[in-house]
């Protein structure tokens, strides 16, 4: 079974939106937000892509990280971390993923993820959005 335009464009709309209040919530700026995070700013899927995926939802993460260091600019906070610390961290507290989805997205281990996670947040003087250290899971 394959999945719509329409199925990946709605998907990705909640995301989004939590994905600009985090940003938002680290210092963004709102009009930054809203021109970095409108859809046209980064690649619908081919034919080829709604036709072979069952997950819009994965499917539409997939193609948003590759944009998530550009989106970045639109904070100082975050512009200050390398590219995949930015990717690691707007995946999983931006937008809500998994650290077992962020590590596939991102084609490398939980543990990388986690690590680009806590050495972006020290580099960039961010705290855990639960104002303290995450435990290990």
């Amino acid at each position: 079974m394959s999945i719509s335009s329409t199925q990946f464009h709605q998907t990705g709309a909640p995301i989004l939106k939590d994905l600009g209040k985090y940003l938002a919530d680290n210092g963004a700026d709102p009009e930054r937000i809203r021109v970095a995070l409108h859809e046209d700013s980064f690649a619908s899927p081919s034919q080829e892509e709604l036709n072979t995926t069952t997950d819009a939802r994965m499917l539409f993460l997939k193609k948003l990280s590759v944009y998530l260091p550009q989106t970045a600019s639109s904070s100082d906070k975050l512009a200050a971390m390398e590219p995949d610390q930015i990717r690691a961290l707007l995946l999983v507290e931006g937008c809500a993923c998994e650290y077992s989805e962020a590590a596939e997205i991102c084609g490398c281990q939980v543990g990388t993820i986690k690590s680009r996670i806590y050495r972006g947040r020290k580099k960039a003087g961010i705290a855990d959005r639960k104002g303290g250290a995450r435990k290990a899971q």
